[in-house]
C-alpha cells in the first residue's frame, strides 16, 4: 500500500507523462524508421485494406580501393629519353553509392582518387622523389561492357617544387597515364595496379 506522502509524487510523474503528446522517435535500424508517439496504432481488425508493407530504406556504400601499381614511364628531367622510369606507388580511391540492393560497384559511378610516387627508379641513376596527386574519376562501360575509368586532376613533385596536371585511363588491373609539368614538360606512363576494395555500409 503507498504511502500519502508518495501521492504527490505519483501524480507529478502521471502528469508530465501525460504531456508527451508531440514526442517523434526515430529509428535508425527498422523501416519505414519514424514513428509518432503522438498517434497510436489503429486498431488492428484484419482489413488488407489497412496493411502497410515494411519498405527496404536502402543502404549507403562508402567504398575505399587501395591500389598499390608499379608504371613504366619516359620523360622525366632529368632522366634521358632512352631510359625507363619505374614508379611504383599507392593511391587510393574513394567512391560512395546509394544503390538499394545493387552491387556496390555500379557500372556508371564517380570517385575521388588520391596518389602518391614512391620513388622513380632509373638503372645507373640516384632515386627521384616521386609525385603527389589526386584525381576526379569517372567509370562507365565500354562496347564490349569493360569497365573503363577516366581521372583528370593536379600532380606535384614537391622535392623540387614542379606542378602540372594528369590524365589517367584505366581498365582493370592496367593504367595509361599522361602527365604535363611546368618545367619539365611532357611525361608517358603504362603500368599494372591491383585493386584492394574495403565496403563501408549502413542502412539509411
Amino acid at each position: 500500500m503507498r504511502r500519502p506522502r508518495d501521492l504527490p509524487l505519483l501524480a507529478l510523474l502521471a502528469a508530465a507523462l501525460a504531456g508527451c503528446v508531440d514526442y517523434a522517435h526515430v529509428h535508425m535500424k527498422n523501416a519505414p524508421g519514424v514513428t509518432d508517439l503522438s498517434r497510436p496504432l489503429e486498431r488492428e481488425n484484419g482489413d488488407p485494406d489497412r496493411f502497410e508493407p515494411a519498405k527496404d530504406p536502402g543502404q549507403e556504400t562508402l567504398t575505399i580501393i587501395a591500389m598499390p601499381s608499379l608504371m613504366i614511364g619516359a620523360g622525366r628531367e632529368p632522366v634521358p629519353a632512352e631510359k625507363a622510369v619505374y614508379e611504383p606507388g599507392l593511391e587510393l580511391r574513394f567512391e560512395h553509392h546509394t544503390d538499394e540492393g545493387h552491387e556496390p560497384f555500379a557500372s556508371r559511378a564517380l570517385a575521388f582518387t588520391a596518389g602518391i610516387g614512391f620513388a622513380q627508379l632509373v638503372d645507373g641513376r640516384p632515386a627521384i622523389a616521386g609525385p603527389l596527386f589526386a584525381e576526379l574519376d569517372f567509370r562507365f562501360p565500354t562496347w564490349n561492357k569493360m569497365p573503363t575509368d577516366i581521372g583528370l586532376g593536379p600532380i606535384a613533385y614537391p622535392a623540387n617544387f614542379d606542378a602540372g596536371g594528369q590524365l589517367t585511363v584505366r581498365v582493370p588491373f592496367i593504367a595509361a597515364r599522361a602527365r604535363y609539368l611546368a618545367h619539365s614538360g611532357p611525361e608517358l606512363w603504362i603500368g599494372f595496379q591491383i585493386p584492394i576494395p574495403f565496403f563501408f555500409e549502413r542502412s539509411r
